[in-house]
């Protein structure tokens, strides 16, 4: 009875034995096989230290983890570096990379880096190279905001807006993001295939409510049994498809791990279906948050807006509104510019017909497009169809304040100077009435207009005007932008006042005026003290202008602010530093709309640096491919092409050249009432070109101002020292001498290293020409001026000296 049965059991014995032996030779065969690939490459590694890169893990098969994972084992002390990427996106705790990254962190060679996405300003590198074009700016934070900066996601997005003809100009309307690329879909929806379909079901309706999600608020519009609910949730948390989210006031939150995980649900859904439960979310919102409505308006606009009930659209719009203004109220003008947009698109469905509803809309849009470095939308289209809906609408004060748009807009891009921007200013000149505000706006941007053609005195009375009627009106916009343009004036006949007004607003409190307007006072009035000589007093004005930038993130506050150092760098002659600012600055020039307004601002200042390292070459090719056509900015650039051609030694060149500047009338039918930072500049190429009729009369022009530094942006020249130059030149060395020695004072008290040490060289070529009993003297200047040189590495200057010490010497 039991053979048979010991038969069976033998057999089958038998049967796993083999079993056991064949899986024992596999085992013994992975064994060997791991063990030669690690003596291999513990052997080449010997030889020369090893790196191993093994990119996509997630897609790695069980062998090759079990390989990584055997290396990581036995490979200590090798000299060899195993770096594994893979997408943490793809790897849940099912993933067999899950488990094989647990075992390496027992190692304590392991090291875990994770990557998180890229900046909004690597986007935007990104995008440039992948392009060949420079990306406006506000594409690069629309794609950072749906993709978060992973290259990957980024790089498939752009992939897709070519293919699909978007891939210039702006990013649409802001208010939704690009749809998700194919290839991109696919690997989302791999991981959103694991899930049950009830989960899947729960995250569909959440990512309708957005990205982050109130347990409360799913409950409302999905009203399923708390334990499918829970279950559901839990899955989905598991997998890392959402997470809780920490913080998020009363109630349990979630938040969708990636925004693409919520995106590729929420456009998987029927259209109609996403209607209905936009409708149910926007209702469920109003009720959660009934005493906070005001907090949530972006949540509810978007929602409501996604509605065709006409209730529903108005709510959408009055929701926009809020949103937008409380976007400027805390300086997000990117949020900002999105809410106006989308209450625009409401607007035109809900009443094409309301123009002034709809102009205001426009206005607001127009000053928030300035905010984030798009001054030309703002100009040719919020302002534009401002215009025309105030016109429709019969109504001047807003006709006027579209005009007045932009003006502004078109000086911050720098063109001031063309028709475009005068055909504006004059409109609103017409429009403006006697004894408002906005008249001494208006007067303040005629006087640009008229600045930029020559007719200074004009200008400067438009100006006063409009300082005269703020100070009536207890306006602090144009009271405090009227002292911006005065302190560019300078010194001169009306110096006294000028430096009273500037210093009485510097001094005060600055509350309650606008960061545009703030800005541009503290920057040029900042300039001003410093140039009078208080350094303390520009110094404080500089520490608040950081202070409003950091605060405001408002584009040219920001821009200024990198000014301050770039001055810095260039008073105390760090000449490499001053260039590096200057590469960034014109950089971040392009990425906020205005590289116009940036040459005008830093490309004088930059031509000056590489004058004194000896790159007249590279100066000039910046200045000929720069420099305006006309206007005041041709002016200055035209006499900083003189000084770059005399550098290089082609004087009859540069002769040609500064003809028309040099004429007493170059500067225009009111030359008399040029700035100081006009005149100097021009007084200088008058020197050296050993033109004394000119020098003269910009002498005359500039008398009584020798104790000044004139300091325009980063371009700054001690006025004394081009006095002291042209007094030489025309023969008069006591007066000469007069002027080096006030200007030494004036820039020593401001530490102006660079022009210091020029003035030393210029009053030791003076003594050893006219003073030979002082030869000593002049020895100590050409020895201090010699030493500063070379550490400046001001190598024309440095030349010069050098020769002067030879002839001592022979």
């Amino acid at each position: 009875m039991c053979w048979p049965v010991s038969l069976r059991s033998s057999s089958k014995t038998s049967a796993q034995a083999r079993e056991d032996s064949a899986r024992a030779d596999a085992e013994e065969q992975r064994w060997r096989l791991l063990q030669a690939v690690t003596g291999f490459l513990r052997n080449a590694s010997l030889v020369q230290p090893l790196l191993i890169i093994l990119e996509d893990l997630h897609d790695a098969d069980r062998g090759t983890l079990d390989l990584l994972v055997h290396l990581a084992r036995n490979l200590q002390g090798a000299r060899l570096l195993v770096v594994g990427t893979y997408r943490d996106v793809e790897v849940d705790r099912s993933h067999p990379l899950s488990g094989a990254l647990a075992e390496l962190r027992r190692g304590a060679s392991f090291l875990r880096v994770p990557l998180r996405g890229l900046t909004v300003d690597e986007v935007h590198r990104m995008m440039t190279l992948l392009r060949g074009l420079e990306a406006p700016w506000s594409r690069a934070e629309a794609i950072h905001r749906q993709t978060e900066g992973n290259p990957l996601f980024v790089q498939e997005v752009l992939r897709y807006l070519a293919e699909e003809g978007r891939d210039g100009g702006r990013t649409g309307d802001g208010s939704a993001d690009a749809a998700i690329p194919e290839g991109l879909r696919d690997v989302l929806g791999k991981r959103l295939s694991r899930l049950s379909d009830k989960t899947n079901q729960v995250l569909a309706v959440a990512a309708v409510i957005g990205r982050e999600f109130r347990l409360d608020v799913l409950q409302r519009v999905l009203p399923l049994p708390e334990e499918e609910l829970t279950s559901a949730l839990k899955e989905a948390s598991a997998t890392a498809m959402i997470e809780t989210r920490a913080g998020a006031g009363p109630g349990v939150a979630f938040r969708f791990t990636h925004a693409l995980f919520r995106q590729t649900l929420y456009e998987e859904l029927f259209s109609l279906r996403r209607i209905r439960l936009h409708q149910q979310v926007a209702r469920a919102l109003e009720a959660v948050y009934e005493r906070r409505l005001d907090e949530h308006a972006a949540e509810l606009a978007e929602h409501f807006a996604q509605s065709t009930e006409h209730e529903d659209m108005d709510k959408a719009l009055h929701y926009s509104e809020l949103a937008a203004r409380r976007a400027m109220g805390v300086y997000a003008y990117g949020e900002a510019v999105r809410h106006l947009e989308q209450s625009l698109r409401v607007l035109e469905v809900l009443d094409s017909d309301d123009q002034v509803r709809r102009c205001d809309l426009l206005l607001a849009l127009g000053d928030m497009l300035q905010a984030v470095g798009e001054p030309l939308r703002a100009a040719r289209e919020a302002a534009t169809e401002a215009l025309a809906r105030a016109t429709a609408a019969g109504d001047e004060a807003r006709a006027l304040r579209a005009c007045q748009l932009a003006a502004r807009a078109l000086i911050r891009l720098g063109e001031s100077g063309g028709a475009e921007f005068q055909g504006w200013v004059e409109e609103a000149d017409r429009r403006a009435e006697p004894e408002t505000a906005v008249r001494a706006q208006v007067d303040l941007d005629m006087s640009t207009v008229l600045f930029d053609v020559g007719r200074f005195r004009s200008a400067w009375e438009r100006v006063s005007a409009a300082q005269e009627l703020a100070r009536r009106l207890g306006d602090l916009e144009a009271r405090y932008r009227s002292a911006a343009r005065q302190s560019e004036r300078g010194s001169g006949p009306h110096g006294p006042e000028v430096r009273a007004l500037v210093t009485e607003l510097a001094a005060g409190s600055h509350e309650g005026v606008p960061p545009r307007f703030l800005n541009f006072f503290l920057w040029e009035a900042g300039c001003s003290l410093l140039g009078w000589g208080d350094p303390q007093g520009a110094g404080r004005l500089f520490r608040e202008l950081r202070e409003v930038a950091t605060k405001t993130r408002y584009p040219s506050a920001l821009q200024r602010a990198d000014l301050i150092g770039a001055l810095d760098d260039s008073l105390a002659g760090r000449w490499e530093d001053a260039l590096a600012r200057g590469d960034t600055f014109m950089a971040q020039a392009k990425e906020f709309g205005n590289p116009s307004w940036a040459w005008s601002n830093f490309g004088p200042g930059i031509t000056r640096i590489r004058l004194s390292l000896g790159r007249a070459d590279e100066a000039l090719a910046g200045i000929n491919a720069a420099i305006p056509r006309e206007g005041v900015q041709a002016v200055v650039g035209t006499a900083l092409r003189v000084l770059c051609l005399g550098a290089l030694g082609r004087l009859d060149e540069a002769r040609t050249v500064a003809g028309p500047v040099l004429d007493p009338e170059g500067l225009g039918p009111e030359a008399d009432h040029a700035p100081t930072y006009l005149v100097a500049p021009l007084l200088e190429v008058a020197v050296v070109l050993q033109d004394r009729e000119a020098a003269v009369r910009l002498s005359a022009q500039l008398s009584g101002l020798s104790d000044q530094v004139t300091i325009r942006a980063l371009s700054a020249t001690a006025v004394g020292r081009h006095l002291g130059a042209a007094a030489a030149l025309l023969g008069d060395p006591e007066v000469a001498r007069r002027y080096y020695e006030q200007a030494l004072k004036a820039c020593e008290k401001i530490h102006f290293r660079p022009e210091v040490a020029l003035i030393h060289l210029q009053l030791a070529e003076l003594l050893l020409e006219h003073y030979p009993d002082e030869r000593k003297a002049a020895i100590e200047h050409l020895d201090f001026a010699i030493t500063e040189f070379r550490e400046m590495k001001m190598q024309p200057s440095l030349e010069r000296a050098l020769r002067h010490k030879d002839v001592l010497k022979a």
